[in-house]
């Protein structure tokens, strides 16, 4: 029994050295320094007083390496998630500048129908036909529907840009001002942006 209890503290002090020889040698340096009639030392006597400080040193040492690995650990995910964010917004960057290069190839008439799109909050554009300015490359970017079956010798088409290119493309306009690489030629009706003809 007394070897078992032996072997496991030398082991704790083997693992917690630092903070035992600490708790010892202030322990013992409170006993000499503080005189003999001391209250506390009175009360419950130097032996006592003695663990007592030591024990409580010990907590605090513990108490301060526990801090100092929690303080760490934090700042370590902070850097981690900093480093995350900034390649999360290097690949957005990337992506949407994808987007703005697509927009950059449209017309100038196509791009001010965007514009429109996106002041209006995406509500349809009626036209009589199809529109001649609308190519193919820009029509991907929109939902087309027939809303008259042309009885009056009129057909009429509803357009709208995609949902989710309109989604893309607003969150760029907020988040980044702008639509395009060249975003000081779109022609807004309510901005910050431009007007210069094109």
């Amino acid at each position: 029994m007394w070897e078992a209890i032996g072997q496991a503290i030398k082991v704790f002090i083997e693992k917690y050295m630092i903070p035992t020889v600490l708790s010892v040698v202030i322990a013992i340096g409170s006993i000499l320094l503080l005189p003999s009639d001391n209250e506390c030392i009175i009360k419950i006597g130097k032996l006592p007083f003695g663990i007592f400080v030591a024990g409580l040193t010990f907590l605090v040492c513990m108490f301060s390496v526990w801090l100092f690995h929690r303080v760490m650990f934090i700042k370590n995910r902070c850097r981690e998630k900093k480093i995350i964010d900034e390649r999360r917004e290097r690949e957005e960057l990337k992506s949407f500048k994808k987007v703005w290069e697509r927009v950059d190839s449209l017309s100038p008439s196509e791009r001010r129908v965007i514009c429109k799109f996106l002041e209006n909050g995406n509500k349809p554009i009626v036209v009589e036909g199809m529109s001649p300015c609308f190519d193919y490359e820009f029509m991907e970017l929109l939902n087309t529907m027939q809303v008259s079956d042309g009885n009056d010798g009129r057909i009429k088409y509803a357009y709208k840009l995609d949902d989710e290119i309109y989604r893309d493309l607003l969150f760029s306009k907020e988040k980044y001002g702008r639509i395009s690489n060249f975003d000081e030629f779109l022609q807004w009706k309510t901005s910050t942006h431009s007007n210069t003809s094109v």
